[in-house]
This record gives structure tokens, C-alpha cells and sequence, in this order.
């Protein structure tokens, strides 16, 4: 989890704090940590998308953000975002298709798959190995040699992607670096909208 906070991250910020009502303060803070969290967001799913073989839609759709609140009995300075735990993904996220893979859903005996972009192509061969069933949305394989029991073949999921030290520190800095700048623009945003007319 990335958590982005004013207490923690921002003293300076929350100094400035001071020199706006406080009602305005606290919408201009939750807006500027949203909108930050979700760059961090975006810019997450392109890092796993960029050094793994999975779709930006994909990675995105699997992060999560909680979002900072500043109104009312709301009030929360604090956003974060997070890859939630799953029991692993469904290597049919990255299963080749056409020539270097297999052609359609049921075709069983040669399943090539490429987990990191530019890295090896690997297969599971064998007629009674893998299957790609559920309407082409899960690859299965046999339990021993009979046709029962299957079960689901699994590799890493988004969590161990998003905790990658290497796309994980590098979000983590952008959205440091950029906040105080998108909060500057979120005060000056309130502080106009908030002037007497």
C-alpha cells in the first residue's frame, strides 16, 4: 500500500494550512491528495503494464484507492492506494495467442505464455495438460491422468507487481514530488471560487 498523508509527508504543507479558512483548507488538502493518488494510480497500471505482459485496462482495473475526505464529520487527510490480496491471477492473462500460443478456447496441448514483456515464451505441452475453458476466460489443467479432477493454473497476481520495489518507489516519489505543486493549484482554485462576489 501507498499511503500519502499531510501529517506524515507534508509538514510544510500543512503549515499553509493556516492562511486559509478552514473549511476551504480541508476541501482544497482531500482534493489535492485525490488527485494525486489517482496520477500514483495511473501511473502504477502503466509501470505494471510497461514491465509486464498485461494490459494497462487490466492492471488498473485490479488497484484500488481510498480516497482522502475533507468536508464535515468526513474529514480524513489521508489517501491511499493498494493492490488488495487475491490467491493469485489466471495465467490466461498472459497467454500468446495465434502462432506462438494456442489458437482458441479448448485447444488443449500447446499453451504458450510470456509473463514479463521481452521475456522468454513459455509452454505447457501435453495433450491432457492445459485447457483453456470458461469461454476462453481460464486456463485449467488435469490433476492426475483422468479428465477429473481440474484445476485453475495460477501465476503472480497485481499485488506482488504493485509491490515491486522498482515501479513501487518510483510511484511513490512522483506522487510525493507532485503534491505540494497540485495543491497550490487546488488552494488557489477554492480561494477563487470562495471570494465574496
Amino acid at each position: 500500500m501507498i499511503t500519502i498523508s499531510i501529517k506524515s509527508n507534508f509538514p510544510d504543507v500543512a503549515k499553509s494550512l493556516d492562511l486559509l479558512p478552514e473549511q476551504l483548507g480541508n476541501k482544497a488538502m482531500a482534493s489535492a491528495l485525490n488527485k494525486t493518488i489517482k496520477q500514483g494510480r495511473t501511473q502504477m497500471a502503466r509501470g505494471i503494464s510497461q514491465e509486464y505482459n498485461l494490459s494497462y485496462k487490466a492492471a488498473n482495473g485490479r488497484l484500488r484507492i481510498t480516497s482522502a475526505k475533507g468536508t464535515g464529520r468526513q474529514l480524513m487527510l489521508r489517501a491511499a492506494l493498494d493492490a488488495p490480496g487475491r490467491h493469485g491471477m489466471n495465467l490466461i492473462e498472459f497467454v500468446l495467442r495465434g502462432a506462438k500460443g494456442t489458437k482458441k478456447a479448448g485447444t488443449a496441448g500447446h499453451v504458450g505464455f510470456r509473463i514479463k514483456r521481452g521475456g522468454p515464451i513459455k509452454f505447457i505441452r501435453g495433450a491432457r495438460a492445459a485447457f483453456i475453458g470458461n469461454k476462453g476466460r481460464t486456463l485449467f489443467r488435469r490433476v492426475g491422468k483422468e479428465r477429473l479432477p481440474i484445476e485453475p493454473v495460477t501465476t503472480i497476481d497485481v499485488p506482488a507487481m504493485f509491490n515491486a520495489a522498482r515501479i513501487n518507489s518510483v510511484v511513490r516519489q512522483t506522487m510525493l514530488a507532485k503534491f505540494a505543486g497540485v495543491f497550490a493549484h487546488e488552494a488557489s482554485f477554492f480561494l477563487e471560487r470562495w471570494k465574496p462576489r
